[in-house]
């Protein structure tokens, strides 16, 4: 679609993680903070935007039409928001990538965050 219309697109990934950064295996910890991180992005999206919960502790949230600049500013809302309700021992990971139509998609692979 981005490609038909020329529309910019930007990705945010986030997974919840332990304070040191790492995977978190605390099911108890995620259940609490997954709900938490899911409404943060949905009060922080506008018609149009979507998001999915990837797993129990990683999301991706799609912004159309926006440029980085503006993708930012969703980036920090989302954290502002989700980090009014902390879960003790839960951090919040990201990353921002803006999506452009000559990016190359592998057929298969696993993605691995950074």
């Amino acid at each position: 679609m981005i490609e038909r219309t020329g529309q910019s697109a930007c990705l945010l990934l986030y997974w919840l993680v332990d304070p040191k950064g790492h995977a978190l295996t605390d099911t108890d910890k995620i259940a609490q903070a997954a709900p938490l991180l899911s409404g943060a992005i949905h009060d922080s999206l506008r018609r149009g935007d979507a998001f999915t919960q990837h797993g129990r502790d990683r999301f991706l949230v799609l912004l159309i039409g926006t440029d980085r600049e503006n993708c930012e500013i969703v980036d920090q809302r989302i954290q502002a928001r989700y980090k009014q309700q902390p879960v003790r021992g839960v951090a919040l990971r990201h990353s921002l990538q803006t999506v452009e139509t000559d990016m190359p998609f592998p057929n298969s692979g696993i993605w691995q965050p950074q």
